[in-house]
């Protein structure tokens, strides 16, 4: 049997435990806190050329479009390597670093010259970074082909025509001139 003075001791052990939740709620105050933490996942929508036909010498344009569907913003660049026959890199053309909202798309446009490409089938294969993730793949190929011309017999006597560019209201409008081959003298219309 117990004595007195175990059973004090061993009931204010209960009676401690029982009050040292009740002083420390009182003593310290937690919160919750909530952190939300976004992911952006950007995709490379289309790639798409002014011209799927290009003359030797000319320039075309390259549209890409690129789409934050994640949920959190963030800055994406995008790339497009211009590939010949043989799958040899004949061309780059990087576009610069863009914003991109969640949910947000945009187009980006560059333009870029064929300069002295053989003629040919191409290949464009473009893709886009954001924070050190690669995109898609979108490809697209176009032909490098020659300026034609009219052979000698179906050319037009002494007369040969000038064409000029005409901008007006934002249209450009193309006019052909004839001029005398041998005193090169312009006729007006």
């Amino acid at each position: 049997m117990k004595t007195g003075v175990e059973k004090a001791i061993l009931l204010s052990y209960f009676l401690l435990l029982l009050a040292i939740p009740v002083s420390a709620q009182e003593w310290y105050t937690t919160t919750q806190t909530y952190i939300f933490i976004g992911e952006a996942k950007v995709e490379m929508r289309d790639l798409t050329l002014s011209s799927y036909s290009v003359y030797k010498g000319a320039s075309i344009d390259f549209s890409v479009i690129l789409r934050n569907f994640g949920t959190a913003s963030t800055t994406a660049t995008a790339e497009v390597r211009i590939y010949d026959a043989s799958n040899t890199t004949v061309g780059t053309i990087s576009y610069d670093l863009i914003p991109l909202a969640p949910g947000q798309i945009a187009t980006i446009e560059k333009t870029w010259s064929v300069g002295s490409l053989p003629t040919g089938t191409y290949r464009a294969v473009g893709q886009a970074t954001y924070e050190s993730n690669v995109t898609n793949i979108v490809e697209k190929t176009f032909s490098v082909v020659l300026i034609p011309t009219l052979p000698p017999s179906q050319q037009m006597g002494h007369w040969v025509f000038q064409s000029r560019l005409i901008r007006s209201q934002g249209i450009t409008w193309c006019s052909f001139m004839p001029t005398a081959e041998r005193t090169r003298q312009t006729f007006s219309p």
